[in-house]
């Protein structure tokens, strides 16, 4: 998971599912830190790093994951 909190810091804490299993995190390992609070979902199948500063940019980032692009 450490590979994950290092991709998603550069990209102001958000990725999606896709992104997460290029790492090679699994599914249930983003569904476990989700129902412990470590990771907050944002939109079907986009989240962030729970603290990370709900910004402009990560909203912006989230949405365009959330769209497709």
């Amino acid at each position: 998971m450490e590979v994950l909190y290092e991709y998603a810091s550069i990209r102001h804490g958000v990725f999606s599912r896709f992104e997460a299993s290029s790492l090679g995190i699994t599914n249930g390992q983003i569904n476990t830190r989700v129902k412990n609070g470590s990771i907050v979902r944002l939109a079907p199948r986009v989240y962030a790093i729970a603290g990370s500063p709900d910004t402009w940019a990560r909203r912006a980032r989230a949405a365009a994951l959330s769209a497709g692009v």
